[in-house]
């Protein structure tokens, strides 16, 4: 590393701009963690991407220079924000309200003039705009780390305007839902928050991703030019696993390759298509190697790889090619601590003592003891108090249990099977796929459960938390979309909740997951009793109205049972499950058309029918009639599971489909004979696949010239974010996800609908 080497970085403030060299210690608090840390490296001589800090001072002063109309703004950062945090209402109405206030502020001229001198460039047509925050220490490190990563940066052009409602969007990230729910669990009054703000103007790009260190191995993650930085959240990047020492690469994913000529150029115009340079990987890793040595074993950061038109040296073969976007060191044993209060630090002395892993089901953190299925069901311990599940398959009479849980590991399952499913609708992590777990895990046995990572840490510090992660955040200022979109969500309890995003709709509610709920954990045999079925009747009108009356206008889809009842099972794809199962006995489906008639009756005009598995327009035409008879709905769709159903579409259609719903997950394991719930063929399971690509496709595009609705309402839009621009322009006029993964829908959908206004505009003579 070069010590001479001329810094870049500054300090932006209503003084002239001073080199981030002079800085000290003492300025932590102002310039925030993230931006410390660049300094402290930048002053090293490692290559940072040149930029200008805004101090944290600037926001107060902000705030200060206002005529807040409200009272609860004039005094609200030098006081503490009383709020309930666990009405979710009140939540999202607070925080919409100060972020549209700080958004429609005008910023002083000056201010404004400043932020324009930073990018002032003709080779720079964006810049990144990073929070940089600091709170107080007694939080210790690693939860410092995670609190940062609350706040979302903002990709901005040039343009003064620009600049300036980035750099607002930044200060409202403080004011955003899950934000304003961990100052306040963490007990941070905002008087001690200091946010200041990293402006890094953005060059043309080669590449650009992170760079992890955990010992001495190195985690490279990278996508094409800048698609990293600016859609972190919905990009699959990716991922390159390699030996420090030996510098062997030992895991690659995806098409993304690493090119072994020393030509980028050569190999990009043979191929026709961009590749990682090996020579980067090299760079990378002698930077990972040298940055060891001032930050210690675990740290992370975020880089780009620039080009030769970027106005800065372009030595493939030399680190100086790789510029450092962000840096931050990692809690001891690289472990990162998640947003949950009350939790222990985990150091390298009272480390878990084994980890298993498995799949990373649903996100989240949990510290808990475990609890074996067979020893809920028989005693019922435990139930007042958190505890992780622990079980070899969860079958759905078993889900109930979920609602008490803090969080589920489970030998069988993947992300598409319905345990994961109801464990992502209540919030909770969960691990599956776990190979063992029942015979390593005793129960009582403190755990901590990692749901992002997919690990299940035994011998855990025993001190529960609940696994409360940060709910929804809010998105009320979500652009308006064409496509609409739906929210798949099935539990009753979770309505609340819910129901304040702003979404169209819920496109599914899972039967046989609400039943769970609404049967009391009774197996729904009993409730087939001649003498119980009027009370079965009244309990799933009453869940239904729940959902109606809490989304109306909006559509509401009901998908009857899609199980086994009366002694058949649907464990297997190919059982006797959805409309065939009605034709062999349709006690439950008339007692399910029994209570959507009873909502719709009684004002529920938006709860919709929605007819699981359908094999054959027989099956279809059957439950038709029934649905006549019973007058439950004013339209019937099909959930398009079975590939014959896309042959066959134009025969539904004129046995009068009113719509299809597109069951991603089923579709894939029936197109590709890979079962969604087996582990070891989890990686042939992949609704990417151009087999089921290309059925989707069909789909959609029978049903557009068909002039009927068309949703996808599995987990691939979820799961592949990347699929939702293909949906788009196919046609699909709605998209249902978890409520997790509302957001990211959303901003994905809003790209892709503004690329298809583009390609509209620019193939009209004289736009382009």
């Amino acid at each position: 590393m070069n010590p001479d080497r001329e810094l870049s970085l500054r300090w932006l403030d209503r003084i002239p701009p001073v080199a981030l060299e002079t800085t000290s210690l003492k300025d932590r608090a102002f310039l925030g963690d993230r931006a410390f840390d660049l300094s402290r490296i930048a002053q090293k001589g490692y290559p940072i991407l040149p930029g200008s800090i805004v101090s944290a001072q600037m926001l107060s002063d902000f705030w200060q220079s206002q005529r807040w109309q409200e009272p609860l703004f004039a005094e609200l950062l030098s006081s503490s924000l009383s709020l309930n945090v666990d009405d979710p209402s009140q939540l999202q109405a607070i925080s919409s309200t100060i972020r549209r206030a700080i958004l429609a502020a005008e910023l002083p001229s000056g201010w404004v003039s400043d932020l324009a001198e930073i990018v002032r460039s003709e080779s720079v047509t964006t810049a990144i705009v990073h929070p940089s925050l600091s709170v107080p220490s007694r939080l210790g490190k690693g939860t410092q780390v995670r609190l940062n990563e609350l706040l979302d940066s903002q990709i901005a052009g040039v343009r003064p305007e620009d600049l300036t409602l980035a750099l607002k969007r930044v200060w409202a990230e403080l004011f955003r839902a899950r934000s304003l729910f961990c100052w306040q669990r963490y007990g941070i009054a905002l008087s001690d928050i200091r946010l200041a703000v990293v402006v890094q103007p953005l060059p043309e790009a080669i590449a650009s991703g992170s760079l992890e260190v955990r010992g001495l191995r190195a985690d490279i993650q990278a996508t094409p030019g800048l698609e990293f930085i600016s859609n972190r959240k919905e990009v699959i990047p990716d991922l390159y696993r390699v030996d420090l020492q030996t510098g062997e690469i030992r895991g690659r994913c995806r098409e993304f390759l690493v090119e072994m000529s020393p030509s980028f150029a050569e190999a990009s115009a043979s191929e026709g298509e961009e590749k990682l340079p090996i020579a980067a990987i090299s760079a990378a890793l002698e930077l990972a190697r040298q940055l060891r040595a001032d930050l210690g074993e675990n740290f992370k950061l975020e880089w780009v790889l620039l080009g030769s038109t970027s106005g800065m040296p372009n030595a493939l073969t030399s680190a100086s090619s790789i510029y450092i976007v962000q840096v931050y060191p990692l809690g001891a044993n690289g472990m990162e601590i998640p947003l949950e209060p009350n939790r222990p630090t985990v150091s390298a002395a009272n480390a878990p003592t084994a980890i298993l892993r498995g799949v990373a089901a649903s996100g989240g953190q949990a510290i808990a003891p475990a609890r074996t299925l067979a020893q809920l069901r028989n005693s019922g311990t435990g139930r007042s108090s958190p505890y992780i599940l622990v079980a070899s398959k969860l079958d759905p009479d078993a889900f109930p249990l979920l609602q008490n849980a803090a969080g589920l590991v489970a030998e069988w399952g993947g992300l598409t099977s319905h345990a994961a499913i109801f464990a992502r609708e209540l919030g909770i992590p969960a691990v599956v796929g776990v190979v063992g777990a029942t015979d390593r895990i005793k129960s009582g046995e403190w755990l901590h459960l990692d749901g992002d990572r997919g690990e299940v840490h035994l011998n855990a510090i025993a001190s529960p938390v609940t696994q409360s992660s940060v709910p929804p955040s809010s998105t009320s200022e979500r652009p308006n979309l064409a496509t609409q979109l739906w929210v798949n969500l099935s539990q009753p309890s979770a309505i609340d909740r819910v129901a304040a995003l702003p979404v169209d709709g819920v496109g599914l509610i899972r039967s046989e997951l609400m039943v769970r709920e609404v049967l009391e954990g009774q197996p729904i045999e009993r409730w087939l009793e001649t003498d119980r079925s009027s009370q079965l009747v009244d309990r799933l009108a009453e869940a239904l109205q729940k959902f109606t009356r809490a989304f109306a206008p909006r559509a509401v889809f009901y998908r009857t049972f899609d199980g086994g009842v009366r002694g058949r099972t649907a464990d297997s794809a190919l059982a006797v499950r959805g409309t065939l199962s009605y034709q062999i006995d349709p006690t439950l489906f008339d007692l399910e058309l029994a209570a959507m008639a009873r909502v719709r009756q009684a004002g529920g005009a938006n709860l919709q029918l929605l007819l699981p598995f359908v094999r054959t327009v027989e099956e279809f035409e059957f439950c038709r009639q029934r649905v006549e008879a019973a007058g439950s709905s004013s339209s019937v769709w099909i959930a398009l599971e079975v590939p014959s159903a896309i042959f066959l579409l134009p025969d539904y259609l004129r046995a009068g489909v009113g719509g299809i719903a597109i069951g991603s997950n089923d579709l894939t394991q029936l197109m590709l004979a890979a079962h969604r719930d087996d582990r070891a063929i989890a990686d042939r399971f992949d609704a990417r696949h151009p087999a089921v690509m290309r059925a989707i496709q069909q789909a959609i595009e029978m049903a557009r010239e068909a002039g009927i609705p068309c949703s996808i309402c599995g987990d691939a839009p979820a799961r592949y974010p990347e699929l939702v621009d293909a949906l788009v322009r196919w046609g699909i006029t709605a998209i249902s996800v978890s409520p997790d993964a509302v957001e990211s829908t959303a901003r994905a959908i809003a790209r892709s609908e503004k690329r298809l206004l583009l390609d509209a505009a620019r193939s009209i003579p004289g736009m382009s």
